[in-house]
């Protein structure tokens, strides 16, 4: 049990002031007052909206779905209005051409359902569920009325052969809900700031819970999908992008993906939003996105089997205790009290050089995101358009070959370090950024993190080996340095998608030379060679970047923004590239072929022997997902074979990103 805080005390009254003034606002001011308030929260909220990292973790014993699938996907349909009953049928059908199953949730005292629709439905293989009894939002004010409610509900349960409920709003406290004669309930989610209530119970698992008696128990089954209506009707979101994301993380963490609309707000004759509908086609996008992005991965069942399979897979893991007292507050977001306490005691640095190593530290947006935090990094082209949005500070790049350039970034550094006061600084290198900020962490002390760069596999890199000299811990994404002070805690690199399909046109050769100030024609003049030769018939297109080069065979830019280079990526049919860990690592993730060839210091591609000492190339190649190549001859062997190399290869950072938590959170 806990003590209610004055700010849910005055969430539960101004809730309760909305429904008694509801029937007097007319229904477009209200939408637009809350399309005012869920601006203000999506910003205040966005470290835990739309994916909340805290909501990944599985409950004890956790064994996998049945048949061994990634995930589970469940589809509901709460039915508020006499409007969304006379589509349900049309979003029946649609889903059959899909070939998906769902539940459709009506409220009994709201309007008429007739038994023959019910049992049409209930023939066609779905399932009919009690939505609340009316929808105005009173029923879980107290448990004197909610207790009067019961039998009327329990009433139509019966009648209607279901075994589900879900709360209107998603206003409700779960142990009441446990007196209802039912196997599960869709009364919560894992996060969802825009919720008259909005606390959630931070997972994307189902859970048992109990009422205060103990005597009866259910199964419940947040929902982990953003709502359509939030989605499309306050928030304005123009496609299911933030569907797809979440369903992506969801899969990731081999958790429960449930998605509730409602066919009330749903347009089957137009695919024009208006003010309080939106397309039917997104809905119809999104079961397409899913048949085709994972097929054979998910078990789509109805959420009676799911609550079935969840009581004989865990019967004895009540994971959630809800012995409450008379408050809808009991479904708060867990990670509200624990953002509030890790907010006094940690403030995040994040120290990184641009081209690879920040686009590292970019995957680790599901850690920092958690936690206050500001960026210490170089300026370019890069680096200012991913930071738009963010706190950052720009230093100067340092060179070991210009030592003076690191005495000019210690009053730079300093300065900054003494107005943020961080806590711990987190650094993906390189030393050319991260040696000054180190040197004076050390002096402040600032809780240091050193993870070394994707690219090196079985060696450490300089900023790694002048860490260990100082007896440092590092922190590696490889297992092939052995060494007491180098733990590998997996790679950092998470496995989200860059680029939306509509992109995938596969119509060019790209080819990129990254940002640094070396040029480095001998690539492009080896390409040029084959285009002559007719090795290469596609359309080229090169990011030259300091590179001097002309040619009128290709199209070439010097830089681009990184969303314009993810495109390009996914437009083409194979990539060359130098030894870039950013790039190779974006292949990986969009399946595609890539060939690459490394700067050499004897051309002057490089400004030291020891810059670009990189082996993930090779570990790549040698597991037969890219080709290494010197020359132009070698380069044409591999492009003529470039159909032998694998594509399919599996990022998953959630072993890092725990591991990272405890040290940040334990220190």
């Amino acid at each position: 049990m806990y003590a209610r805080t004055e700010e849910e005390y005055f969430e539960m009254e101004t809730v309760d002031l909305y429904y008694l003034l509801k029937p007097l606002i007319p229904r477009k001011v209200r939408i637009a007052l809350r399309r005012i308030r869920a601006l203000r929260k999506r910003k205040t909220n966005a470290e835990i909206w739309p994916i909340n990292p805290l909501a990944a973790k599985a409950p004890k014993n956790w064994a996998g779905w049945p048949e061994g699938k990634r995930f589970s996907l469940v589809l509901i349909h709460d039915v508020d209005t006499l409007k969304g009953r006379q589509n349900c049928l049309k979003l029946m059908h649609m889903e059959l051409l899909h070939g998906f199953k769902s539940s459709f949730n009506f409220v009994p005292a709201g309007y008429e359902i007739p038994r023959e629709l019910r049992q049409e439905i209930v023939n066609s293989g779905f399932e009919v569920g009690v939505h609340g009894l009316t929808h105005d939002g009173r029923s879980f004010r107290n448990y004197r009325t909610f207790s009067t409610l019961i039998p009327r509900i329990n009433g139509y349960l019966k009648e209607w052969n279901s075994v589900g409920f879900t709360s209107p709003s998603m206003l409700s406290n779960l142990s009441w809900v446990a007196n209802l004669n039912i196997d599960y309930s869709c009364s919560s989610f894992d996060t969802d700031p825009f919720e008259p209530r909005p606390y959630g119970v931070t997972t994307i698992f189902p859970f048992l819970v109990h009422n205060r008696l103990k005597n009866r128990t259910y199964v419940e089954l947040p929902y982990t999908l953003p709502q359509d209506h939030t989605l499309f009707i306050i928030l304005r979101e123009p496609d299911i992008k933030i569907w797809m994301d979440k369903l992506a993380w969801v899969a990731k963490c081999g958790g429960l993906a449930l998605l509730n609309t409602h066919p009330d707000y749903m347009d089957f004759d137009s695919d024009l939003p208006s003010h309080e509908v939106y397309p039917a086609r997104h809905y119809a996008d999104f079961l397409e996105h899913v048949t085709k992005e994972y097929k054979g991965q998910y078990w789509n069942c109805l959420p009676r089997s799911l609550a079935s399979f969840w009581r004989s897979a865990y019967p004895d893991n009540p994971d959630y205790d809800c012995v409450e007292e008379d408050s809808s507050a009991a479904n708060r977001v867990a990670v509200y009290a624990h953002k509030k306490k890790i907010e006094q005691k940690v403030k995040l640095a994040l120290a990184c050089a641009s081209g690879g190593h920040f686009e590292q530290m970019q995957n680790l947006r599901d850690l920092y995101r958690l936690y206050p935090h500001f960026w210490i990094t170089e300026r370019n082209i890069q680096t200012e358009f991913s930071l738009t949005r963010e706190s950052k500070e720009f230093i100067g790049e340092a060179h070991f070959k210009k030592p003076w350039t690191y005495i000019v970034q210690i009053p730079q550094v300093y300065k900054i370090l003494k107005k943020e006061r961080p806590t711990h600084l987190l650094s993906t290198g390189s030393g050319t950024v991260v040696l000054i900020p180190f040197l004076l962490s050390m002096l402040m002390k600032i809780k240091f993190i050193h993870i070394e760069t994707f690219s090196h596999v079985n060696k450490l890199t300089k900023m790694g080996n002048f860490l260990l000299k100082l007896h440092q811990p590092i922190l590696s994404q490889w297992d092939g340095v052995k060494h007491r002070k180098v733990r590998s805690i997996g790679p950092i690199i998470s496995d989200q998608k860059l680029v939306a399909e509509e992109h995938l046109r596969e119509d060019i050769v790209f080819v990129t030379l990254g940002t640094r100030p070396e040029g480095f024609p001998r690539i492009v003049e080896a390409v040029e060679s084959l285009v002559k030769d007719k090795v290469i018939n596609d359309n080229v297109v090169i990011q030259l970047g300091s590179t001097r080069y002309q040619t009128a065979l290709m199209e070439i830019f010097d830089f681009f923004p990184p969303a314009e280079i993810d495109k390009l990526i996914a437009s083409a049919k194979y990539v060359i590239t130098q030894e870039s860990a950013g790039i190779v690592t974006k292949c990986l993730k969009m399946g595609k072929r890539f060939i690459v060839m490394p700067r050499r210091y004897e051309n002057r591609e490089l400004p030291a022997r020891s810059d670009m000492n990189e082996d993930l190339h090779y570990k790549l190649a040698e597991l037969g997902f890219t080709y290494v190549v010197q020359d132009k001859e070698q380069l044409k062997a591999a492009i003529l074979n470039i159909d032998q190399l694998k594509t399919g290869f599996r990022f998953d950072n959630q072993r890092a990103l725990s591991a990272l938590r405890s040290l940040i959170e334990g220190s």
